[in-house]
């Protein structure tokens, strides 16, 4: 407890003097050596009040006891058998025929464009 009871005193004083720069250049809170004492005062003491917290603490509720290590045997090991290769029902493999089919460039058309194509070619 006081190790983070330190670091929130040590991390607020950077973001309270960022707090209280902000607050004077938007005069917000008035820039007079009384606040500029506060905030150096709040700034510096961060960091000295987390070094008193670990200087003053308790190390008895620090210290955690040495339990037994207990080892977990490994876990044994599973192979697994390949996949069996999937076996698809008529309808099935008629549809991936058919979708095979529908996917597969028409021949044709193929043939048409490539003459197309050579046509502008030549004619170019």
């Amino acid at each position: 407890m006081p190790r983070a009871l330190s670091l929130l005193a040590a991390f607020a004083s950077p973001i309270f003097m960022c707090a209280a720069i902000a607050g004077w250049l938007f005069e917000v809170w008035p820039a007079t050596p009384l606040t500029l004492g506060v905030a150096a005062l709040l700034t510096c003491g961060g960091p000295i009040l987390g070094i008193v917290h670990v200087a003053t603490s308790n190390r008895e509720d620090d210290e955690v006891e040495d339990e037994e290590t207990v080892v977990a045997a490994a876990p044994p090991v599973v192979i697994h058998p390949e996949p069996q290769s999937v076996r698809l029902t008529p309808k099935a493999e008629a549809a991936r025929r058919f979708a095979n089919w529908r996917d597969t460039p028409n021949e044709a058309i193929t043939q048409r464009e490539r003459a197309r194509r050579a046509n502008q070619y030549v004619r170019g």
